[in-house]
């Protein structure tokens, strides 16, 4: 049975990472964004001058889907977890910048899908406060 895997990092973050579901590497150690995608991510946030602790991260989904793809959770199940992720968001404090990574969080924040064509693109959200 995959482990829960809570969001991870400051509900007063101005920064918020949002990512599609636990792999296997986030489903043994508990934390989101802790295997190759999130040191790819630290990565990049470090030639920026950021640091993990800068950022509230969560997931859309949060267990590991049963193929390891968020494609094998069924539409049903995802729509609740989608509620879920802006009741979570409606919780933080004051987030500045939400940053989708990935197709599925980015329809869950936007509507949209491809995220390739909306990379860097700039979109409003508001919270359910």
């Amino acid at each position: 049975m995959p482990r829960f895997v809570e969001g991870d990092g400051s509900r007063s973050s101005r920064l918020v990472l949002v990512g599609e579901a636990p792999g296997r590497y986030e489903d043994a150690i508990g934390k989101p964004f802790v295997g190759p995608s999130g040191q790819l991510q630290a990565r990049f946030w470090r030639e920026v001058g950021l640091e993990r602790s800068d950022f509230r991260i969560e997931n859309v989904y949060p267990y590991m889907p049963p193929t390891g793809k968020i494609e094998s959770v069924s539409k049903g199940e995802l729509a609740l977890w989608v509620n879920d992720l802006h009741d979570r968001i409606a919780t933080f404090d004051d987030p500045w910048v939400i940053v989708p990574t990935g197709n599925t969080a980015l329809e869950a924040l936007t509507g949209k899908r491809g995220i390739t064509k909306h990379r860097g693109s700039i979109y409003s959200y508001t919270d359910r406060k």
